[in-house]
């Protein structure tokens, strides 16, 4: 019943408690997680009736109305996360699933003890930096492939220690380098960001290091399009610019 999108989804889900499925859609991840025992009990969610609909057929065909919830949701906002171990956002923009986080209030539920599973279907990188800016880290970051489609999954937990995400963090990810998938993925966004350059938002407020009498040192990759450790000397009209970056 699932692809194989929605397969490594279920696998990331722990089974500790409570799951979540924001947008669940048809409810198709909900009723694998209850059939296969991972889960003895589902939220799912929706914004509209209409998938609420479809996932209320589901439900009843499979026979789980008392272990899976069927709420009526603008993300979690009218979700109780009391017991609740497992939240997957999946399907939507990096942008709107970081506003769902966001939305959020600290002192409504235990953060420490939930994992959320996301996936991202556009602008991973804003998501990434917003998690990292929510006191979060990303603890597992994969690719499922289906077809000729990549699809970037990452699980993430609050973290009482965070960290500051560097540039090139938040735009290559956190992939086991030794994982295929992830590495096609790779060269695939690599490809694009080449073809369409920086975008101009992407460069203001920024200096432009890019000429060629500035002198550089860093410790990023030949390619990178952002230096996060790095000095440069430049020369001034009146002698010479330090920059450390």
């Amino acid at each position: 019943m699932l692809d194989n999108r929605l397969k490594k989804i279920a696998e990331l889900v722990s089974g500790d408690g409570i799951a979540v499925d924001v947008g669940t859609d048809h409810a198709y991840l909900a009723a694998e997680l209850v059939n296969s025992g991972k889960c003895s009990r589902v939220i799912a969610s929706d914004v509209k009736e209409g998938p609420l609909d479809s996932a209320r057929n589901t439900v009843e065909k499979f026979g789980i109305q008392d272990k899976v919830e069927l709420v009526l949701s603008d993300g979690l906002a009218n979700v109780s996360l009391d017991g609740v171990s497992d939240v997957v956002i999946a399907g939507m923009g990096g942008e709107t699933i970081a506003d769902i986080i966001g939305a959020v209030k600290i002192d409504s539920v235990d953060k420490m003890n939930i994992r959320w599973v996301l996936q991202p279907m556009t602008k991973p990188e804003i998501l990434r930096r917003k998690l990292y800016e929510y006191n979060m880290e990303i603890t597992v970051e994969c690719v499922a492939e289906e077809g000729d489609k990549l699809y970037v999954i990452m699980t993430a937990e609050y973290c009482p220690f965070p960290r500051r995400l560097t540039e090139a963090e938040s735009v290559c990810g956190f992939f086991d380098d030794e994982d295929e998938t992830a590495n096609k993925y790779r060269a695939r966004e690599a490809e694009r960001l080449e073809k369409t350059g920086i975008p101009e938002e992407e460069l203001r407020g920024r200096l432009d290091l890019r000429e060629p009498e500035d002198i550089i040192f860093t410790i990023d990759g030949w390619d990178a399009k952002d230096l996060d450790d790095a000095i440069s000397i430049a020369r001034t009209d009146t002698g010479y610019w330090l920059g450390v970056h």
